[in-house]
């Protein structure tokens, strides 16, 4: 045991707290009352969905409504919270919601509610939000929502974890279903502690038929957790005991908080549970409040809940409580200026944190089994954001060593999964099609910058490696929506801000199709292929490597996490699922229709630029940036099979995404065209390679616009980064593929049109300094 609660007795030994008992560790005036809002908020909310009694007007908090009246606000005020909670999942595979401390980086404990009757994991969120801001700043809160059954002498179905009969010995009671809850909460404490977290640090916490299962929990658990806190509840099953009782969390400790006037579960029935429970030899306080019925959730109640948890699972933060009564005053502040169609804030990044200890965890790899971090219903508006692709690893310098020594195997990081449900809750399906609506993107505000880098052949290199094997790299700084290089100077243009990754996660089976094919072309090798012989870029596929990988919540602690990071794709090609297709024109206004294979659908997006020539030449090749997008989602029900044929007809989920490009572009009326055919720098003719042709195409811009005072190098990233247009302007007349690329002159400050004088010479060539090297 690893202390005494303050207001611990002998086992099962009844106590009346004195009215105005200090807590040991009460918060400011301030923090006080903004908890005691908090409580009352969560208390009609919780009512709103649930048949119980809410505060009474006797408890001091000005609070007093009819429970089958419940203010008409509470449903929508869920609805409308500015960090998305709704239907996210309890972290473990099943419905409710999970949040992450909102004021530190990490958690010290984990705390598990469970409900009652007719409620839901959700509906608990308001009052987790309020203690996340004040006292239990340091607390992971899992929000498990129960399946829905027939409940009651009505049938009526709501979320229940078990049917209740009746609280007494002689009332028949539903055993498997209470089990199978027990065995619920076992798997999700289990679930924190293969997150990193003690199982002595993880607490689980039960109302009503909650506070049943709670105590259940803690009798029969496998593990010693941090402690139980039953809030009107009751011990069901009691003639299973005391041979079922859990050697293992015998001395965890129990608090069990009753009122005197409960009518649900009657205060001499939880009495009679709390002494039965001590009469094992069982570590349990319980405490009798004499004004209170069967509430839902009370101030001075939740700060003897929070009392036992601070004892027993020290470790919050004391001083960041001036910056939780701002923080949680700001988010009221903000949640009475939502509309309806104000963005729901569902990830935020921090750039000061790396990757893998994001909030919301990131991943670089493409699995089925990596979870989703939070859940969105179709239409409704989200914004999220995501790190650059590299994770960070290159700055804002005049030395390219960064882009030179970057770490492949760590990219792309990506935002989500986000699963997508809709609006009845019905999550997408393999074979729907998943819309995704580009509402708006920019750059994170104080990050306006972004940055374009040739990577080192040594490193896997570019189109054009065989040309330029040594990394390079340019800084771009942007002004609203236009950007410019102190490292290409006189160049200036718009950006067309898009999201060069976004896509669903693929089925098993589409994943072993991914490694199947990918692996066959690597066996055959490059001495047996023509493109590698002129293209230098490598490898010839990013084959599954475990080095590096990032799979979202699936820890390296977690027992499937190597042989997951041994099968999951990389992220570097698009392929069905969309993924890295690095198309610019999905800015603001564009629609993707993603076939959907695994349920949820589990989208995830990543690789923002702000700008992107066609083919993204030089590989690091679009101006990347760290950024943030507001998206909508629909769901086309059977979308795949009514649209989409497979290009391999033998394989079924060969399908591929369609895309409505933005109409929302910038205005270029003069353009600068140069052209490719399939004829390599050698010389040697080859049949309708369109490859070959768009590098002559490439090579020929870059050997032009040199000419006027530009280094190749900065030539060559320019054309992967400015909004240069690529074509297949012929693919039947062979044997040449006929490419081209069209450069808008106006990006320029000087005129590089051809004319009569030639290019510049002499005094009227104005050099424009270098790109940045390495050194």
């Amino acid at each position: 045991m690893t202390g005494a609660c303050p207001c611990a007795t002998a086992a099962g030994r009844v106590r009346r707290p004195a009215a105005d008992s200090p807590s040991p560790q009460r918060a400011v005036g301030l923090a006080r009352a903004l908890r005691a809002a908090a409580v009352a908020v969560a208390a009609l909310n919780v009512a709103a969905a649930a048949d119980c009694h809410l505060l009474s007007a006797g408890d001091g908090l000005g609070v007093s409504f009819p429970a089958n009246n419940p203010p008409s606000f509470a449903p929508s005020a869920v609805r409308r919270l500015p960090i998305s909670l709704r239907g996210a999942g309890d972290g473990n595979g099943g419905t409710g919601a999970v949040i992450n401390p909102l004021l530190v980086r990490t958690a010290s404990a984990s705390v598990v509610i469970v409900h009652g009757t007719g409620g839901s994991g959700d509906n608990w969120s308001y009052l987790a939000l309020a203690l996340s801001f004040l006292r239990l700043n340091a607390v992971r809160w899992v929000l498990p929502t129960a399946a829905e059954r027939p409940t009651g002498s009505s049938g009526a179905l709501r979320p229940s974890w078990f049917d209740v009969f009746g609280v007494d010995e002689s009332s028949p009671e539903d055993e498997p279903n209470i089990l199978a809850a027990v065995d619920r909460i076992k798997g999700l404490v289990a679930a924190e502690v293969a997150r990193g977290m003690p199982a002595e640090r993880v607490f689980v916490m039960g109302f009503s038929q909650g506070g049943a299962v709670a105590l259940t929990h803690a009798l029969r658990s496998p593990v010693r957790v941090g402690g139980t806190v039953v809030l009107s509840g009751w011990l069901p099953l009691r003639t299973r005991y005391p041979v079922a009782v859990s050697e293992a969390n015998r001395d965890s400790p129990i608090l069990m908080l009753h009122g005197e006037l409960d009518d649900r579960v009657p205060f001499a029935s939880a009495e009679k549970s709390a002494r039965l429970v001590g009469g094992f030899g069982v570590n349990v306080t319980f405490l009798a409040y004499p004004t209170k019925g069967h509430v839902l959730v009370d101030e001075k109640i939740i700060t003897m809940a929070e009392d036992f948890i601070l004892l027993h699972a020290p470790g919050q933060k004391v001083d960041l409580l001036r910056k939780g009564v701002d923080r949680f005053l700001e988010v009221v502040a903000n949640m009475a200026s939502y509309q309806p169609n104000t963005p729901i804030d569902l990830i935020s990044v921090d750039l000061g944190v790396p990757p893998a200890e994001q909030e919301k965890p990131l991943h670089n790899r493409w699995h089925p089994a990596i979870p989703p971090v939070a859940t969105v219903a179709t239409g409704c508006l989200f914004r999220a954001e995501a790190i650059d692709w590299t994770g960070g690893q290159i700055g804002n310098t005049d030395d390219a060593t960064d882009v030179r020594d970057v770490d492949l195997s760590r990219c792309h990081h990506l935002s989500g999964p986000i699963r997508v449900e809709d609006a009845a809750g019905a999550p997408a399906a393999p074979g729907d099609l998943l819309v995704v609506e580009v509402a708006d993107i920019g750059p994170l505000r104080g990050h306006e910058w972004g940055y374009t880098g040739i990577f080192d052949a040594s490193n896997g290199g570019g189109f054009l490696a065989d040309h330029f094997p040594v990394a390079a790299k340019a800084v771009w700084g942007f002004e609203g929506r236009f950007a410019s290089s102190r490292h290409i100077p006189g160049v200036r243009f718009p950006g067309l801000i898009h999201t060069g990754l976004i896509g669903t996660a693929p089925s098993a089976e589409l994943l072993a199709e991914w490694n199947e094919r990918e692996g066959a072309l690597v066996a055959t090798g490059e001495e047996r292929l023509t493109l590698p012989k002129h293209l230098a870029t490598r490898p010839l596929a990013s084959l599954p490597n475990p080095k590096g990988a990032l799979l979202g919540a699936i820890r390296p602690n977690h027992p499937d996490h190597d042989r997951i990071a041994g099968e999951a794709a990389r992220t570097i090609p698009g392929r069905e699922n969309g993924g890295n297709c690095d198309i610019k024109n999905l800015t603001v206004g564009a629609k993707v229709y993603l076939p959907v294979f695994v349920e949820g659908a589990n989208l995830s997006f990543g690789d923002i630029h702000f700008s992107q020539g066609d083919g993204e030449v030089s590989f690091c090749g679009a101006i990347e940036m760290a950024g943030y997008v507001v998206l909508k989602t629909d769901i086309i029900r059977g979308g795949v099979a009514k649209y989409l044929t497979p290009t391999c007809p033998t394989r079924p989920l060969s399908v591929y995404p369609l895309f409505e490009v933005s109409p929302l572009e910038p205005r270029f009326t003069e353009w600068l065209v140069f052209e490719g055919q399939s004829v390599d720098e050698a010389g040697v003719q080859h049949f309708l390679d369109a490859s070959i042709s768009y590098k002559q195409c490439v090579l020929s811009a870059i050997a032009y616009l040199a000419k006027f005072g530009y280094t190749r190098e900065q030539v060559y990233l320019l054309l992967s980064c400015c909004p240069c247009e690529g074509r297949i302007s012929g693919i039947v007349d062979a044997p040449n593929a006929c490419t081209t690329l069209a450069i808008p002159t106006r990006i320029f400050d000087q005129d590089i049109r051809p004319s009569q004088d030639g290019p510049p010479v002499g005094p009227r060539l104005v050099t424009r300094g270098d790109c940045a090297r390495v050194g």
